[in-house]
């Protein structure tokens, strides 16, 4: 038998390439990492950013000057408010200090058509030593028994520097009231009976402040007094008295 000859291996051509194959034609669904997907905004999202980027800014219709003087105004009037803060605050005066010094009746006693009428004259010191007082006109005064007002009547008006003492007198006239038991009684009675009562004084009167040569403001200042006098008849004579001042 003849014998199979080997091929020498040194004498083996390279092996082709393999043939590369193309896919069949249809439909594929390729899939990509999540974070190498990048997420493109619509046109009209970049058309508007196009349109704000090159749109020229409107002029202020405002004139430059016009707004540093509204500027100005402005910090004056916060300045101005300020001061007069300061000076309101500063300035606050003391209340004046009222004593009763006389109480006496007319008309008296009273009957239905004749009403009394109550003379008062107080004495006001004002212990500012900067400010002077001015009690203008417009003030109230009344009289009271027990909560019940008997009498009533205005305040008069007069400037009193700082540091002064002015008394002024008040007339009351008696209200169409029925006045109590003990009121009636005591309008009957002599400096040397038992007559005693009880009254209350109550002023209400605007004041207006003077600091130097200036009118700070107007404040109303409200005084009570209670005042115990002997009789509401002939000799009257005020035994006790307690009064506070508001203002």
């Amino acid at each position: 038998m003849a014998e199979r000859v080997q091929p020498d291996p040194s004498t083996d051509s390279e092996p082709e390439p393999p043939l590369t194959l193309k896919p069949p034609p249809g439909n594929y669904i390729v899939q990509f990492p999540r974070d190498q997907i990048y997420r493109v905004p619509p046109p009209e999202n970049a058309d508007f950013a196009e349109r704000f980027r090159t749109q020229t800014p409107q002029k202020s219709s405002i004139n430059p000057r016009l707004k540093w003087v509204l500027a100005i105004l402005f910090s004056l009037a916060v300045l101005i408010a300020i001061i007069l803060t300061l000076v309101f605050t500063l300035s606050k005066p003391s209340p004046p200090a009222f004593h009763i010094n006389q109480f006496s009746t007319k008309n008296t006693p009273p009957s239905r058509y004749r009403k009394p009428e109550y003379n008062i004259t107080l004495r006001v010191d004002n212990e500012n030593s900067r400010m002077g007082l001015r009690y203008e006109s417009g003030g109230s005064a009344s009289l009271e028994y027990k909560g019940l007002e008997i009498a009533d009547g205005k305040t008069p008006s007069f400037f009193q520097p700082n540091g002064d003492k002015t008394a002024f007198r008040l007339a009351l006239k008696g209200l169409n009231v029925e006045l109590p038991r003990e009121i009636k009684r005591s309008f009957e009675s002599t400096k040397g009976s038992k007559g005693s009562v009880t009254l209350t004084l109550t002023l209400t009167v605007p004041v207006g402040v003077k600091m130097g040569g200036t009118w700070i403001r107007s404040r109303k200042m409200v005084v009570g007094c209670d005042l115990t006098v002997n009789t509401l008849g002939k000799g009257s004579r005020v035994t006790s008295q307690e009064c506070h001042s508001m203002i």
